[in-house]
């Protein structure tokens, strides 16, 4: 089953192969893409790599996002997932990885980072509504020698929340404020020389 399913995927790559750029516009969502023989494939549970149209090897095991490849080497994140701040499972912090195409010299390049969010109403102690999102890694991108992302910067900033409640849809404005804004970055292929690119833009990746 599996290599029908790898075999389909070939062939769609094969359709809009024109359009793929090894410099890094291969992040289609993390999924799948080809090079020369070999497919290589982030299914959710694992990385795989099946070359020739043999049995599939394992190149990293758990879920894995954001496959990409740049001059002889592949780029992705490790996604870790565990219980959040609400009892829920879900996503909980990102690690980006590197190896060589055919999975060996796997190395980390870069700290983990959290994703999630943490939000607190305001109330007599602070008059203040908190929101935080974390989000890892979000669009991590490697294109012309560097690896690009937008993550938390740790700037803080304040903002103003307002919107309807109740029966009588009565206008409320509360002000809010963030601990760690988002912010674009970049760093070396090897996660090295890591640059901030602007200050924090916002606290939300919808404000992106």
């Amino acid at each position: 089953m599996f290599k029908k399913i790898v075999s389909l995927l070939t062939l769609i790559f094969a359709v809009f192969s024109a359009f793929a750029q090894e410099n890094g516009n291969l992040n289609n969502g993390g999924f799948v893409f080809s090079e020369k023989e070999t497919v290589y494939l982030a299914d959710g549970n694992a990385l795989w790599m099946l070359k020739n149209n043999k049995d599939p090897v394992m190149i990293e095991e758990g879920p894995v996002s954001m496959l990409q490849a740049y001059d002889g080497r592949l780029y992705y994140l490790k996604d870790r997932y565990g219980e959040d701040t609400y009892g829920f499972t879900s996503l909980i912090d990102q690690t980006p990885m590197s190896c060589l195409m055919d999975g060996t010299d796997k190395k980390c390049i870069g700290a983990s980072r959290a994703v999630g969010s943490h939000f607190d109403f305001a109330g007599e102690t602070s008059p203040f509504m908190e929101l935080d999102m974390f989000i890892g890694y979000q669009n991590f991108t490697v294109y012309d020698g560097y690896i690009y992302y937008l993550s938390n910067s740790g700037i803080s900033g304040e903002y103003e929340c307002t919107g309807k409640y109740g029966y009588g849809e009565e206008t409320l404005s509360i002000p809010g404020k963030y601990e760690s804004g988002i912010a674009l970055f970049r760093c070396d292929l090897s996660g090295e020389n890591t640059v901030m690119l602007t200050g924090a833009i916002g606290n939300s990746v919808a404000a992106m």
